[in-house]
């Protein structure tokens, strides 16, 4: 269809290539026995880039500059980085000069293809009577989800998600008899401020504490806050504490942080995010202005 609508413009001129154009829709497969969930459906999603160049140099040209990208592990920090300039030696996150390149298991959610004129010249899109040389990209955008859940989840019994499709960024899980306590509308507003892939409010006080855990566990949210015993026996000290668990690739449980105040957990927040307790970000919330409030509720 990329072809035909290239065929069908009025002649271009030079300086337009390399023409781009992005097709996202449903694709079908015919597969004859569907299996491993999502990841060999007979239908799924898929987002292709076609671009068009005027020669066979411009379009080798165009595939480089579209492929360049590269990933390097940090062996400081352990993280993966993804660079657009392959000559990039340091680590964004920690500034360390250890990167290097590594081979790693994956699973396949993309292609890239050089195409060459096999389809412009059957369909006739050319330029100044040439065929244009072709190039395609594509990421099978369905099937992120379940090459995620394969490559960081264990085990069936929890998801492991990372940020940018967790449903939440985070679960708030409020005792019953703290639900009308000024500190839930403190801790939601401290992770809202960070936190901005939405904060699950979890009111089903006829659910024990233990096990909505375990569902926001399983659900892979990232950041678990608790507000039930620990907190409603702080309230005394006007130094009201949390608990905070994160959930990690490969674990099946959480990991448990303790008790730690509003102040303590942004701290924690803004190193996990960023690793740095700032992050380049203005942490100053002065939850002393509400502090007073917490003995009347």
């Amino acid at each position: 269809m990329c072809t035909e609508l290239i065929a069908s413009l009025p002649p271009l001129k030079k300086s337009q290539f390399p023409v781009m154009i992005y097709q996202i829709g449903d694709k079908f497969r015919d597969e004859m026995n569907p299996r491993f969930g999502l990841m060999r459906s007979r239908q799924f999603l898929m987002k292709d880039m076609y671009t068009f160049s005027t020669d066979q140099e411009a379009s080798r040209e165009t595939y480089r500059t579209i492929c360049r990208d590269s990933v390097n592990l940090c062996d400081s920090c352990g993280t993966f980085n993804k660079s657009e300039d392959v000559t990039l030696k340091t680590c964004p996150n920690c500034d360390s000069a250890h990167q290097k390149s590594q081979k790693v298991s994956s699973v396949e959610i993309g292609h890239t293809f050089h195409l060459g004129t096999k389809y412009s010249e059957a369909i006739g899109a050319k330029f100044q009577g040439k065929p244009l040389d072709m190039c395609c990209f594509g990421i099978g955008v369905s099937r992120l989800l379940p090459a995620t859940v394969d490559l960081l989840s264990s085990s069936e019994k929890a998801l492991r998600l990372p940020r940018a499709i967790a449903p939440f960024d985070a679960a708030i899980i409020v005792k019953k008899s703290l639900m009308s306590n000024v500190i839930v509308e403190m801790t939601s507003s401290s992770a809202s401020r960070y936190l901005k892939g939405g904060i699950l409010l979890d009111d089903r006080i006829e659910m024990s504490a233990g096990r909505r855990i375990h569902e926001a566990n399983r659900l892979g949210i990232p950041f678990i806050i608790v507000l039930a015993n620990v907190t409603e026996r702080s309230l005394v000290t006007q130094k009201p504490v949390i608990e905070v668990f994160t959930t990690h690739p490969k674990s099946e449980e959480p990991c448990d942080h303790g008790p730690m105040t509003l102040d303590r957990f942004v701290s924690f927040v803004q190193s996990s995010l960023y690793g740095t307790p700032n992050g380049g970000i203005d942490g100053n919330f002065d939850h002393s202005l509400v502090l007073d409030e917490l003995g009347s509720h």
